[in-house]
């Protein structure tokens, strides 16, 4: 007995274009799209594997058939190409009795009603997402690529996915921007288009730069190697060509993440990649005069030993740029676990002088450890609007594992702003449209006493003038402990100490000089502590979340306030 096809009425626009990623899971899968009873488009023997799919119509009324026990669609869009950075995405979701479609505002409050996703944070509308790419500001507009698996809520072959903001809150969903060069779920293998940059030429051009991992098949032997691609559209990449390839002799397999700037001192490009020599952490500069010939200029830096003898792998995702006339070297330290705490994959911001392609790091003063959380990683920057703006993934590491009905899986941080504090750290702040009621409606809880309910939305604690104790803020869920909070100094002049206490001794410890503001960020299991005025910064992804409905807090010094939290409707 054949399959029950199912009919699902479509209106599309001139030119509409419509991906999809599909799977047949058992034999007699259909999948078309007729016009008046005419096939326009057919997957006769739709593949067993994840495959894609694109076509587009000359508009009007079709009529998508499928076989809904027999197809799995993981994800699925139609856009206007020539609206597309303007309107976005239209999602399909292929349902039991239908097609449902969802763009514009209607999109963006479906997505912020699901179950578990967090609200204020970036999150891809389907699937696994990972680091940020290619962050970039373009004509005024924030542009945030990311790596992107739109087979499953699991990692796998990567793809650059893409989403656009005035004004970093409200994001606009994009097409795919990037795919892997070869099928790897047909071949059965991992790799494709891995983290990279975007980059400003000095004939005006952005264009991109990106590791391509090879079809690999063993996680402990792969090859990777460095394309660029452009974009006349921001939409899809083209013009893709492979541009370095062999690694230095003495470099592991690790050999990733490029972040390329024209470099205007040497009238020349200039590339940092992730890796290692010799079995120890490095990011390592190339040179090129053209984008297509490039030069190994030898290791601009490598991490002491301590390091590797720790578990680190490897550098990733460095960062490279200069702030306010310092030069600042981020470094993901790949497969690290601190030896006393468990804590895995800090990240490494090394300050100094780069001149004559030499970075030279300031004396006296250790890499600072970015971030005390577990779940921030792969950090990314860009200028634009007169500030230095980054992101960074929030992955659990410790718990991994997806819930069984996700829909999405991986976040992306609130934007902090650099700067630097009055001791010569690297601070990170929000970014100020957190303040602005425009895009963030902000309401205040009044403060009665010690002991309070938490509202079913994001929230914001917020000390703005601490001076010296400990100011606790505690959180439970139906009675139990869910997490609490610890910031502050135990006089004046002595650094600032700040903690994320989970329950079940699961705790991270962080500390800088100075005082200043503390900042708790709550929103559907992601935890942004923020001590210091921002120089002592603590990530945490809960996973899965335990609601928080009551608080208890002691605020030391200072004037405590409770905010609730939400986005300006889209």
């Amino acid at each position: 007995m054949s399959a029950k096809e199912l009919r699902a009425p479509v209106t599309l626009a001139p030119g509409e274009v419509v991906e999809l990623w599909v799977r047949a899971t058992g034999p007699g899968a259909v999948l078309r799209v007729e016009r008046g009873g005419a096939t326009v488009y057919e997957v006769p023997q739709p593949a067993t594997h994840v495959e894609f799919h694109r076509f587009a119509t000359d508009g009007g009324e079709v009529e998508v058939v499928w076989t809904p026990e027999l197809l799995e669609v993981s994800f699925a869009y139609s856009y206007r190409p020539a609206e597309a950075l303007a309107e976005g995405i239209t999602l399909w979701e292929f349902e039991k009795d239908g097609v449902k479609q969802l763009a514009g505002k209607e999109l963006a409050e479906a997505l912020r009603a699901e179950p578990g996703r967090p609200q204020l944070h970036f999150s891809a509308p389907r699937q696994w997402m990972n680091d940020p790419n290619g962050l970039c500001w373009i004509d005024g507009r924030w542009h945030l690529f990311y790596q992107f698996h739109p087979g499953s809520v699991e990692w796998g072959p990567m793809h650059w996915g893409h989403a656009v903001s005035d004004d970093l809150v409200a994001w606009t969903h994009l097409p795919v921007f990037l795919h892997p060069q070869h099928d790897l779920p047909r071949l059965g293998a991992s790799g494709g288009a891995f983290s990279g940059c975007a980059f400003e030429c000095p004939d005006g051009k952005t264009r991109f730069c990106h590791t391509e991992r090879l079809p690999c098949y063993a996680m402990d032997d792969f090859r990777e190697v460095q394309r660029v691609v452009e974009s006349s559209d921001l939409l899809v990449a083209a013009g893709g060509r492979t541009v370095l390839e062999q690694r230095p002799a003495a470099a592991g397999m690790d050999f990733r993440d490029p972040r390329v700037w024209w470099h205007a001192p040497a009238g020349a490009y200039r590339m940092v990649l992730g890796g290692a020599i010799a079995g120890g952490p490095a990011v390592l500069l190339y040179g090129s005069t053209d984008l297509a010939s490039w030069e190994y200029l030898g290791p601009l830096w490598r991490a002491d030993p301590k390091w590797q003898a720790e578990g680190a792998a490897a550098a990733e995702c460095p960062d490279f740029f200069e702030l306010d006339g310092r030069w600042v070297l981020l470094a993901s330290m790949y497969k690290h676990a601190d030896p006393k705490t468990g804590r895995r994959n800090p990240i490494l911001a090394v300050v100094g002088e780069f001149k004559d392609d030499v970075f030279t790091p300031a004396p006296g003063r250790p890499p600072q450890v970015l971030d005390f959380g577990s779940d921030f990683y792969a950090m990314q920057s860009c200028a634009g609007a007169g500030r230095r703006i980054a992101f960074g993934w929030l992955h659990n590491w410790t718990s991994t594992a997806a819930a069984p009905d996700a829909r999405h899986r991986g976040e992306q941080s609130w934007p902090r702003e650099l700067s630097w504090d009055g001791h010569g750290q690297l601070r990170m702040a929000p970014a100020r449209e957190l303040d602005d009621a425009a895009k963030v409606g902000r309401s205040r809880i009044k403060l009665n006493g010690d002991k309070g309910e938490l509202p079913d939305a994001p929230f914001e604690f917020r000390v703005r003038n601490i001076r010296d104790g400990m100011t606790t803020f505690s959180a439970t869920a139906g009675g139990a402990a869910a997490f609490r909070v610890e910031a502050g100094c135990e006089d004046r002049g002595s650094p600032t100490r700040a903690s994320i206490i989970l329950p079940g001794g699961d705790e991270c410890h962080g500390q800088a000089r100075g005082t200043g503001e503390l900042r708790i960020i709550y929103d559907r299991g992601i935890i942004e502590v923020f001590a210091a005025g921002g120089s002592c910064c603590g990530t945490r992804r809960i996973h899965p979340e335990r609601p928080p409905d009551r608080f208890e807090l002691n605020v030391a010094s200072g004037q405590g306030e409770l905010w609730r939290l939400e986005p300006a409707a889209p």
